[in-house]
C-alpha cells in the first residue's frame, strides 16, 4: 500500500476519532436532555410570541372550520378533492405551529424524545446501529454550525417570503382604495387580507424564534482560550479516560508478557542450545498469542465500560488490517520464515548489503549484521528489508574489506594515503602532508584501492644504449643491482627489502632494457614516492659513475647516393 492511499484511508478516520475524542458523551446508560431555550428577552417577550403564534393557531383552525363546512355545503359539490387537499394542508401547518408552541413553551422538544424502534431484524438496521454512536459523535461535533447555518437560512427565507406578503398586501389595499372598487368585492379583498396578514403574523412568529436561538447559540459560543481548557476536563471526563485506561491496560499486559518471555528464555534449557527450529517456533507462536492477548485487554476495557464509540472505531481499525492483509500476506509469510531460519538469509552466513559483505549474526523482527573489519559495521535491519537478499555460507579465507584502519593504501594517483576511518557509509584517508579525502563506501571498493600494508612491489624498467650489447646480460644486471641495494641501504631500508632481482629484459626499437623488481614489507608503505626515486638515482649514479650511455627515442634516416651515368 503506498503512502499517498494510507494517507487517504487514515484521514477520514484520524478525524472522526479527534471528534469523537474531544466530545462528552455519557456511557454506561446516561442521557443527555437537550439543553433549554434560553431567551435573552425574558418571560414578557416569551409571552408575546407565544401569542401571535396562538393567534396564528386560531386562525389556521377557523380556516380549517370553514374550509369542512364548505365542504357540507351545496357550493362545495364537485371541489371535494380541492377542498380536502386544502385541508390537508392546513392541518400540515397547525401542526408544525403546535411543535413550534410547545418547544417554545416548555423549552424541550417533543422530537427529542421519540425513542421508538423497529424491533424486527435487519441487516442494514442493525448495521447502522452499529455506527450510530459514531455518527451521533460526529453529529454532536458539528451541530452548533449545522444549527447557526440552519437558522440564519430560516431567517433568510423569512425575510424574502415576508418581503413577497408586503407587496401582495399592498397590491390589495391599493385596490380596496380604488374608487371604482364595489362593496362586495371590497368585502372578498378584505378577507383576503386579513389571510395575508395571519400568514405575515405567522411568519414574524417563526422568524423572531429562529432569530432568538441564533443569539442564544452566538452568546454561547466559547473564545479559543476557553476552549483550550476546557480541552482536558471533557477529554478525561469521557472517552480519553476510557482510553487511557485501555492503552495503560494494553501497555501493562504486553509489558508482562515481554518479561515473562524473557524469562521463559533465560531458563529454558531448550533455549540455552541455541536458536533451533523449534525454538524459533515456540518464540514466534509467543510473540502472535501475546499479541492476541493484548489487543483482547485493550477491547475488554472499552466494552467494560461500554465506551462503544471507541470500541467500534478499533474494531472497524482490526477489521481495516484484516482486509488489507490479504495484499500483505505472502510479504508476512516470507517475512515468518526468515524468523524460523528458513528463508534466503539464514544466521551464520555471509549477505551482501549495499555492496559490503556482512556476517548476519540473528534474526528477527530486527536483522543484526556485522562486518567484523569495519568498527561501527553493526547494523540493525528491519526484516523486510531482508526479503530481497540472498546469504551464502562463509568461507574461512572471506576477504570482509580491503583496507583495515592506519593501512597504507594506492589509488589512482600514484600517491600512498592512510585509512583513518571506515564506517558502512563512508572512507576517509590521508594522504601524505595532511589532505583528506572522503569516499562513499561503495565509491571507495569500486576504486580497487591497492593495499602497501600487507608488502608492496616496485618495478621499473631502465633502458641503456646499444653500445653495452655485448655486456647487457649479465656484467650490467649485476652492476646495477650492487648500486641498487648500497642506495636503499644508506635509505634506511635494508630491513625491509625481502626480495630483489635486476634482470635483462627485451631490446626495444631504440634502448636495452632491463628490468628491476624490488619486494618491500608493509612497514616502508608510507614511503613508497622516496623509495622509487631512490632506485632512478641509483640507475643514473650508476651510468654516470661507469660512463654508459642513457638513450632517448630517436629517429636514424639512411641516406643513400645514386649514381647516374
Amino acid at each position: 500500500m503506498t503512502p499517498k492511499s494510507l494517507f487517504q484511508r487514515g484521514l477520514p478516520l484520524f478525524i472522526l476519532v479527534t471528534m469523537a475524542l474531544f466530545q462528552p458523551v455519557p456511557v454506561r446508560g446516561e442521557t443527555t436532555p437537550p439543553p433549554p431555550l434560553e431567551v435573552s428577552q425574558g418571560i414578557d417577550q416569551k409571552i408575546h410570541n407565544l401569542s401571535k403564534l396562538q393567534d396564528a393557531m386560531d386562525s389556521l383552525t377557523r380556516e380549517i372550520v370553514e374550509a369542512q363546512n364548505e365542504m357540507s355545503t351545496p357550493g362545495g359539490r364537485g371541489r371535494e378533492q380541492l377542498l380536502t387537499a386544502r385541508i390537508t394542508q392546513l392541518n400540515g401547518k397547525l401542526f408544525d405551529l403546535e411543535q413550534n408552541f410547545n418547544d417554545l413553551s416548555s423549552e424541550i422538544s417533543f422530537n427529542s424524545m421519540d425513542k421508538s424502534q423497529d424491533l424486527d431484524f435487519d441487516w442494514g438496521r442493525e448495521l447502522k446501529d452499529i455506527l450510530r454512536p459514531l455518527v451521533r459523535e460526529l453529529q454532536r461535533a458539528t451541530s452548533r454550525p449545522r444549527e447557526i447555518e440552519k437558522h440564519r437560512s430560516d431567517i433568510e427565507g423569512y425575510d424574502q417570503q415576508l418581503e413577497l406578503i408586503n407587496r401582495a398586501m399592498g397590491r390589495i389595499s391599493k385596490l380596496m382604495k380604488a374608487s371604482t372598487c364595489p362593496p362586495k368585492l371590497k368585502e372578498r379583498l378584505n378577507q383576503t387580507l386579513s389571510t395575508w396578514e395571519n400568514r405575515q403574523n405567522e411568519l414574524e412568529t417563526l422568524k423572531n424564534i429562529s432569530r432568538l436561538q441564533l443569539d442564544k447559540i452566538s452568546r454561547e459560543s466559547e473564545t479559543l482560550s476557553e476552549t483550550i481548557r476546557k480541552v482536558p476536563r471533557i477529554f478525561f471526563k469521557s472517552h480519553g479516560s476510557n482510553l487511557l485506561l485501555a492503552m495503560v491496560s494494553f501497555m501493562f499486559v504486553a509489558f508482562i508478557l515481554f518479561r515473562l518471555h524473557g524469562l521463559i528464555r533465560k531458563i529454558s534449557p531448550f533455549h540455552k542450545k541455541g536458536q533451533s527450529f523449534y525454538v524459533r517456533v515456540f518464540d514466534l507462536g509467543y510473540g502472535l498469542f501475546s499479541t492476541f492477548i493484548c489487543f483482547s485487554v485493550l477491547l475488554g476495557v472499552l466494552y467494560f465500560f461500554s465506551d462503544w464509540v471507541l470500541l467500534s472505531l478499533i474494531l472497524f481499525f482490526m477489521i481495516g488490517l484484516i482486509w488489507t492483509s490479504k495484499e500483505t500476506l505472502p510479504r508476512v509469510w516470507n517475512q515468518g520464515r526468515l524468523i524460523l531460519n528458513l528463508g534466503p538469509v539464514r544466521e551464520g552466513e555471509l549477505v551482501v548489503y549495499n555492496g559490503i559483505p556482512y556476517i548476519v549474526q540473528s534474526i528477527n523482527i530486527y536483522t543484526l549484521i556485522y562486518n567484523p573489519f569495519i568498527p561501527s559495521g553493526r547494523i540493525r535491519l528491519p526484516i523486510a528489508d531482508l526479503l530481497n537478499l540472498r546469504s551464502r555460507p562463509v568461507d574461512p579465507n572471506e576477504p570482509w574489506f580491503p583496507t583495515k584502519i592506519n593501512d597504507w593504501v594506492l589509488l589512482d594517483n600514484d600517491n600512498p594515503a592512510r585509512v583513518l576511518s571506515q564506517t558502512p557509509e563512508t572512507v576517509i584517508i590521508e594522504m601524505i602532508g595532511g589532505a583528506r579525502i572522503s569516499y562513499t563506501t561503495p565509491n571507495y571498493i569500486s576504486s580497487a584501492p591497492v593495499n602497501l600494508s600487507s608488502g608492496f612491489r616496485i618495478k621499473i624498467l631502465f633502458g641503456l644504449d646499444y653500445g653495452l650489447q655485448a655486456i647487457i646480460t649479465e656484467k650490467v644486471p649485476g652492476i646495477m643491482k650492487s648500486s641498487i641495494e648500497s642506495e636503499l641501504f644508506k635509505g634506511g631500508f635494508r630491513e625491509q627489502i625481502t626480495f630483489i632481482r635486476v634482470a635483462f629484459k627485451q631490446a626495444a626499437s631504440s634502448s636495452l632494457d632491463i628490468e628491476i623488481a624490488v619486494d618491500f614489507d608493509g612497514a616502508s608503505a608510507r614511503d613508497y614516492v622516496m623509495i622509487k626515486r631512490l632506485i632512478q638515482k641509483a640507475c643514473v649514479e650508476t651510468c654516470n659513475s661507469e660512463n654508459w650511455v642513457i638513450p632517448f627515442n630517436q629517429l636514424t634516416v639512411h641516406m643513400e647516393n645514386n649514381k647516374h651515368s
